[in-house]
């Protein structure tokens, strides 16, 4: 049975809470605009846009429908400051000053040959000092299952962050337990002692933290 606790969810075996982790910025990509960093990379393949980096930022910025190789429009969840557009063997990028939150982009400005050609990757990025912290989405949860006398299996909801999250540290009783990566949502734990009341914190560590 969860109840409310002032900071996350308290579990019978154990009070369990999320914790933002600290974070500093971090090199940025060298097309970018000097003063962004990226927040989202899409691959345009055969028309469609895949998301590939940085692992935990899927859904901070969404392509919207009817997009394909000559472009299409988005929406972000932080403020974008440019847009880098790569395609037949070059780039172009478009900047925002200030900000913005949605907008389109497009295969102009790339090299042509004849025509313009396709789009092949896109990078968003925000402003380097935009300090968005890492953010669990609206009902996250960390929680307990398969415990036995001497083991549970922690799992949670994925954190999200503009400079992706790279791995996450989990606590037992405030002392480092393990880290694992950032692509990883559960974690055995083991070598417990039955009847003990544990407490269990997770934080996330992001791509710009430092350390």
């Amino acid at each position: 049975m969860l109840s409310s606790f002032k900071k996350g969810l308290v579990l019978t075996l154990a009070a369990l809470f999320l914790l933002l982790s600290p974070w500093n910025t971090a090199a940025i990509e060298a097309e970018l605009p000097e003063g962004t960093v990226e927040i989202a990379k899409f691959n345009c393949i055969d028309g469609q846009y895949v998301f590939e980096r940085p692992a935990g930022n899927q859904g901070m910025v969404v392509i919207g429908p009817g997009a394909d190789g000559d472009g299409g429009s988005f929406t972000a969840s932080v403020p974008i400051a440019a847009v880098v557009v790569a395609g037949g063997g070059g780039f172009s990028c478009k900047t925002y000053s200030p900000p913005v939150t949605s907008g389109t982009f497009d295969n102009n400005g790339l090299p042509e040959e004849g025509s313009a050609p396709d789009i092949e990757y896109v990078i968003f990025a925000r402003p380097l000092n935009d300090h968005a912290p890492p953010v669990w989405p609206a009902g996250s949860s960390l929680t307990a299952s398969d415990t036995g006398s001497t083991c549970t299996t922690l799992e949670w909801t994925e954190a999200t962050d503009d400079t992706g999250v790279t791995k996450y540290r989990i606590y037992k009783d405030d002392v480092l337990l393990t880290t694992v990566a950032g692509t990883i949502n559960s974690y055995e734990v083991t070598g417990l002692s039955s009847s003990t009341s544990l407490n269990f914190r997770l934080r996330p560590v992001t791509a710009a933290e430092i350390g």
